[in-house]
């Protein structure tokens, strides 16, 4: 017959667990070097705005070129070196990838744009952002000569939320979802296995701990280091890379605690069900990092994705924390929001926490 739950038995495990953590170097490293790491590159190299490109122009015939036409693109913050070429030489660029695009200016009316095709996307805007230089310096050029403006629709676009339509900041919110991902699941994913390995467990195995007061012993203090990791990096994405923060902190801390349920309870299914602690990392690593990377959203809509992606993206834990955390930092909102993103987490996190358990269950029986 089971007993009730000691939580003077849970105390002495989370202490001795405490302990470990501060006899162990390398899981602070794994806490705190990593992320700052992590969020470093991710906030410097996930940057999907062009900026400092190469741009050549063209000149029919080799014509000279008249100074007011380059103006607008030397002083674009998206073009950093600005060259007049000939067309052969901006088509020989183009294929050596010195450049990634050039411009054939005709006359004051028509301007061709020649972009390398190989990165749709680096090429779409290319492309819109010098159209867009271009048709600005036009009408600025018509308005000051007193010229009438071309006749076409007037279109004013204005941006909710990100008003300075920087990518950046709709990257570096869900960067910390990924980070937060790899971090507490690698974390706990080795907690039980090195264990196994150092052959301290079957000491605990002959006490009186239950499975789940193991269970907890190994939650609760790897849940306060995964907390000050979400603090390192709130600190990082909002004094580092300015991204502001318009939802309450408490807010944030609700959502993070859900996700933590989810993710830190799959780490302990995967220590305890694997006793070896280079396969335990290994299985985190695919069934946590590489998922919250590639069908998150973070970095790819999942909308666009084939129909049988998006419903395995529904296991991955970080697909209902990255929107929640874009939502923390750019929008705000009510509690409402939130609740759909918490109950999934929830009944994730209880299933990954009743396997764990389980398996638990089966070691300690044995």
């Amino acid at each position: 017959m089971k007993q009730n739950i000691s939580w003077e038995r849970v105390l002495a495990c989370v202490y001795k667990e405490v302990k470990h953590i501060q006899r162990d170097w390398s899981i602070v490293l794994v806490a705190l070097v990593l992320p700052t790491l992590l969020m470093i590159l991710f906030g410097q190299a996930l940057n999907l705005d062009p900026g400092h490109m190469k741009m050549l122009i063209v000149y029919p015939d080799n014509a000279s070129p008249v100074q007011s036409q380059l103006n607008p693109y030397e002083f674009s913050s998206s073009f950093a070196n600005i060259d007049v070429e000939s067309l052969d030489h901006s088509i020989n660029s183009l294929k050596s990838g010195h450049s990634r695009s050039f411009v054939l200016l005709q006359d004051n009316k028509q301007i061709n744009v020649i972009c390398d095709g190989s990165d749709p996307n680096t090429a779409n805007m290319l492309s819109n952002t010098i159209l867009g230089v271009y048709r600005n310096d036009l009408s600025q050029r018509r308005l000051e000569s007193g010229q009438p403006m071309i006749k076409n629709i007037s279109v004013s676009q204005r941006s909710f939320y990100n008003e300075a339509n920087l990518t950046q900041w709709m990257l570096v919110p869900g960067s910390i979802a990924v980070i937060m991902t790899l971090v507490s699941t690698l974390l706990t994913a080795l907690v039980i296995a090195k264990e196994w390995e150092r052959g301290s467990i079957e000491s605990l195995f002959t006490t009186e701990l239950q499975p789940v007061e193991l269970f907890l012993g190994k939650w609760i203090p790897y849940c306060a280091l995964a907390l000050s990791v979400l603090l390192l990096c709130f600190i990082i994405a909002h004094f580092c890379y300015c991204v502001p923060m318009r939802s309450s902190p408490i807010t944030l801390l609700f959502v993070t605690i859900f996700f933590l349920y989810a993710t830190l309870n799959l780490g302990l299914w995967i220590s305890a069900s694997l006793k070896d602690q280079f396969l335990c990392a290994q299985v985190a690593l695919m069934s946590a990092y590489m998922p919250s990377f590639m069908l998150s959203g973070f970095l790819f809509e999942i909308r666009s994705m084939p129909l049988f992606t998006q419903y395995l993206s529904a296991l991955v834990p970080a697909r209902y924390f990255v929107p929640p955390l874009q939502t923390c930092f750019l929008v705000g909102g009510s509690w409402i929001y939130y609740l759909p993103y918490c109950c999934i987490l929830l009944l994730l996190g209880t299933f990954f926490g009743w396997r764990a358990i389980q398996a638990l269950s089966l070691r300690m029986s044995k």
